[in-house]
């Protein structure tokens, strides 16, 4: 309910503040997902496809960002399930024999075993589940990052957006009702789906207008959860 949620977090919710290794797991595990995508579309590229084999030992230059964090890695490419990636100052091993169509990624970090859901791929841009809540990651290489933050910025058009189900599941949680003012980082409600419950929010400033589902109920993919305006 909303006073327990007020009660629990006085100042309010902003999801879980990762540690600096849970922090380096999440950004490792981006460079990984991002270049074996990227791998793999040179590979159907290629015209000898038969004989192509990834560039062992190229360097990669990356700039993550995770919200409004941006940090720098660099890693290289032991084979298509393993990288070196250097990030916030240290060098780990990433491994992941999990499929990139998979919805659950179980990664190894330098002898960790971590999962992490990857709810959406967009271009660069990922939607990451750790530790129960969800990140907006963008990967790009250093040069790619540059050019971007010479392009125009977007204006926001719209008056009103849906927050929607990342994925099938049962809503355990509803904390907000119809009028209430939101920020882009209010969590809204509670989702499970594989056992995991996941936090969602917003994503920008607004008042409830409608609330379509509640406690026990079981959604969609993509089916509309809550309206704002």
């Amino acid at each position: 309910s909303e006073e327990r949620l007020a009660e629990e977090y006085p100042e309010g919710f902003s999801g879980i503040q990762l540690t600096e290794r849970q922090e380096k797991e999440l950004l490792a595990t981006a460079c990984l997902l991002h270049l074996r995508r990227q791998w793999r579309a040179t590979q159907f590229q290629n015209i000898d496809r038969d004989s192509f084999s990834p560039p062992l030992m190229s360097e990669y230059h990356l700039r993550i960002k995770v919200g409004d964090s941006v940090h720098e890695a660099t890693a290289r490419l032991n084979d298509f399930d393993e990288i070196l990636v250097t990030v916030l100052g240290e060098e780990l091993i990433v491994s992941s024999e999990s499929p990139l169509s998979s919805p659950l990624l179980e990664v190894n970090v330098s002898d960790v075993d971590v999962t992490i859901q990857c709810l959406e791929r967009v271009g660069h841009n990922y939607k990451l589940v750790h530790h129960g809540t969800a990140f907006d990651v963008s990967v790009l290489s250093v040069a790619e990052a540059e050019l971007i933050d010479y392009m125009p910025k977007k204006t926001e058009v719209e008056s009103f957006q849906f927050v929607k189900a990342p994925m099938p599941g049962k809503i355990v949680e509803v904390f907000v009702t119809e009028g209430k003012e939101v920020t882009s980082t209010t969590p809204v409600c509670i989702i499970e789906a594989m056992k995991a419950q996941t936090i969602l929010t917003p994503g920008c400033d607004g008042k409830v207008k409608k609330v379509f589902v509640e406690p026990g109920q079981f959604v969609q993919e993509d089916e509309n959860l809550i309206e704002l305006e």
